[in-house]
Order: structure tokens, then C-alpha cells, then sequence
């Protein structure tokens, strides 16, 4: 996904782009976060107070691939200035 957007998607802030990029993260975060919250409220308990077993396993799968995509996301971006650096120096 992250290979996606990064070459697809050109209206994304990218890493190396400070300010936009943070704001881009941090509410993509927080999303996330809310939407797991949610998720976590609903299916927590049901009326005989039983804890539903594939919960937590979907929000660790989430918070890895959400860590997962900025983590590709930035790798990508770092690539590519540095072989726009190298061009230039060329």
C-alpha cells in the first residue's frame, strides 16, 4: 500500500515534506486510534461479560501494519532523496 501511494498518489505529503507530512501522520494516527477504540468498546464484552478472543488479535494486526506502511512510506521517500541527491551531484 505504502508502494502504492507513494508512486501513484502524488496529492500525499511525503516524509521529507516537515510540516504537512506531521499533520498527514498525526491525524492518520489518531483516526486509526479512534476507529480501534471503537472496535475495542463494541466488542469487548457481551451481555454475560465474555471477552470476545479475536479482538485484541485484529487491533495488534493493525497497529503492525499501520507501523509497517509509515515505515515503508518514509524508507521510500529517504530512497528517493538520496538518488535525486546523487543525480544532482552528477
Amino acid at each position: 500500500m505504502a508502494r502504492v501511494i507513494f508512486y501513484q498518489e502524488q496529492c500525499y505529503p511525503r516524509p521529507h515534506q516537515i510540516e504537512p507530512y506531521g499533520h498527514f501522520k498525526n491525524g492518520y494516527l489518531t483516526t486509526v486510534d479512534a476507529i480501534l477504540n471503537e472496535f475495542a468498546t463494541t466488542s469487548q464484552n457481551d451481555q454475560s461479560g465474555c471477552t470476545s478472543p479475536g479482538a485484541s488479535g485484529v487491533i495488534e494486526d493493525v497497529l503492525s501494519a499501520e507501523r509497517g506502511f509509515f515505515r515503508e512510506f518514509e524508507k521510500l521517500d529517504e530512497a528517493k532523496l538520496t538518488r535525486e541527491s546523487r543525480m544532482t551531484r552528477a
